[in-house]
């Protein structure tokens, strides 16, 4: 099989532990790790749950946020697309590389891939690069925008709609009008 030959017991992580179906909300103070889970699961995503760039979504509250994320989400994939081609060669010193580092996704990936399904996750992660465009990571009034933009036939709208942020001002305006 190819796998490697020592099983290293991998601490509880909600990120390695989640199941890939379904929604998850994502919801912690700051620096508490939720760009690294976020980064995380988009690696699994791909690896493990063959899912393409344009069939996921990831949202959060701030364009600074959300430009964090996407970067984040890409050194990942260079980063996991890495450490298997190292395991191609060495997947031992590779193992114990990742378990010094604690970094407990090339751990389970490691233990749970055989040398096979490794390859396989390369060309998984290299495809996800080079379709990287298509993953959407935005704010919500940005998702909620590419849906009323993309959508707007099928939803009966004939003109592109725009989400504004003008906030206080159209309130104003809906409030005080007679």
């Amino acid at each position: 099989t190819n796998k490697v030959s020592q099983l290293i017991s991998i601490p509880a992580n909600p990120a390695i532990d989640l199941k890939l179906q379904g929604l998850h909300l994502i919801e912690a103070s700051a620096g508490t790790g939720k760009t690294w889970t976020l980064a995380t699961l988009m690696v699994r995503l791909i690896v493990e749950g063959g899912f393409f760039t344009r069939q996921i979504i990831a949202t959060t509250f701030t364009r600074a946020a959300a430009a964090e994320l996407k970067a984040r989400i890409r050194k990942s994939f260079e980063n996991y697309r890495g450490v298997l081609k190292q395991a191609m060669d060495a997947p031992e010193a590779t193992l114990q590389q990742a378990v010094a580092q604690k970094d407990w996704l090339a751990v389970h990936l490691l233990q749970t891939l055989n040398i096979d399904q490794q390859g396989h996750a390369q060309n998984l992660l290299q495809r996800a690069l080079d379709t990287f465009d298509e993953l959407f990571v935005g704010t919500l009034d940005s998702f909620c925008q590419k849906l009323t933009s993309e959508f707007a036939f099928d939803s009966g709208q004939y003109e592109t709609l725009h989400i504004s942020e003008k906030d206080a001002e159209l309130s104003y305006q809906v409030l005080h009008q007679s």
